[in-house]
């Protein structure tokens, strides 16, 4: 006689187990496809129900020199999509503006005090 147990598997899937008679060749396990623990939702989540911070979306037009720019920036700084370094630029703009705002003057130059620092006018 044949027994046949359910066993669910890592990805959700139901398999079914089953003893078989000494002899038989069979694998004696049957995966069974679209069977799942809990079903999915499919296509976008409805409008106010996302669980994260709310992100809205900007359109950005550059021209040619401006998206190569974009791009070099994209690829000396390892980020994943052009939308990580906007949103890291718009980070370092925030800082450097809230310590104008302090009244405070934003310098380049080497570490070392072999060449003059140059001020930065942000505006």
């Amino acid at each position: 006689m044949n027994t046949v147990t359910r066993v669910t598997n890592a990805t959700g899937l139901a398999a079914y187990e089953k003893s078989v008679p000494a002899g038989d060749r069979s694998t004696g396990r049957v995966i069974v496809p679209n069977v799942r623990k809990e079903e999915a939702p499919r296509g976008r989540p409805k409008l106010g129900t996302s669980s994260g911070p709310k992100l809205r979306r900007l359109q950005l037009k550059l021209s040619e020199r401006g998206f190569e720019r974009l791009e070099k920036l994209r690829t000396v700084s390892d980020a994943v999509s052009a939308a990580d370094v906007v949103r890291d630029a718009l980070r370092v703009y925030e800082a450097l503006i809230e310590e104008v705002q302090k009244g405070n003057a934003i310098f380049v130059g080497p570490d070392d005090d072999t060449a003059p620092r140059v001020r930065i006018q942000l505006w």
